[in-house]
């Protein structure tokens, strides 16, 4: 029996609602089951529970999982706002030369535009899991500029790997012809297994292979200009200058 409907075997002697259901209700059974025939099995993706018989553009399976759904999105907005909230702070606390202040929203802007996508290595992050990348480290060595234009997503490997390491100059030069990080084949050991983007794998290793690999990545183009007009701004090591003159010589 419905809730709300009177029709019953025992309240319809005649037998004319033969399934215990009025016409309305049969109907509306009757439509569910076809829908679960053509739409096959549907899970709720909240609590899981089988919603091959709700209506067609259902995501979850009850308001209760609809509700709760919402809440651990905006919990999960919260804490990545916060977070991103705390890096803006730190970093606006070192006050090196040339920072502009931008906010959250100019973040997040920045990645969605780009996909959520890594710069460095092009794989596509969630947005709670993407990293505010300093493309010119804020570290006393290098005391790059914290502003929009020296930001880059990039994923947590990526991230960890550079550190306070110069783009150019100390962490793509070494790296080159090293096998990928998630490589399961690879040897590990920091020595044995130097990291570096799947981009940027190459058998000789020039720095030339950098640019050459990096042209269809608009973003990453970008990371290497800004690390490269940055840096020729700079007084720099004779092994410092030597890399970046072989840079602008293989262009």
């Amino acid at each position: 029996m419905e809730e709300g409907c009177e029709v019953t075997a025992d309240t319809d002697p005649s037998r004319q609602f033969t399934s215990g259901r009025c016409n309305m209700h049969y109907l509306r059974f009757k439509r569910a089951l076809d829908r679960a025939s053509e739409l096959g099995l549907r899970l709720c993706p909240h609590c899981g529970s089988d919603m091959s018989t709700a209506r067609r553009n259902a995501i979850y399976c009850s308001v209760k999982c609809t509700q709760a759904a919402s809440i651990a999105r905006n919990i999960d907005d919260v804490r990545l706002r916060k977070r991103i909230a705390q890096a803006l702070r730190k970093a606006q606390k070192l006050e090196n030369p040339g920072s502009i202040p931008f906010t959250v929203a100019d973040w997040l802007e920045l990645a969605e535009r780009l996909e959520y996508r890594c710069t460095y290595c092009g794989r596509v992050t969630q947005p709670e899991d993407l990293q505010m990348d300093h493309i010119v480290p804020l570290h006393k060595t290098s005391r790059g500029p914290h502003a929009l234009t020296n930001i880059t997503p990039a994923c947590s490997g990526c991230n960890r790997s550079k550190k306070h390491r110069p783009l150019l100059i100390a962490w793509a030069p070494p790296l080159l012809g090293g096998k990928p990080r998630w490589d399961k084949a690879a040897p590990r050991g920091k020595k044995g297994n130097p990291w570096v983007p799947l981009a940027w794998r190459d058998s000789d290793g020039p720095l030339s292979s950098v640019l050459e690999a990096a042209q269809p990545f608009p973003e990453l183009l970008r990371a290497i200009r800004v690390s490269e007009d940055f840096y020729q701004r700079k007084d720099l090591s004779p092994s410092e200058l030597r890399a970046l003159e072989s840079l602008s010589s293989a262009r």
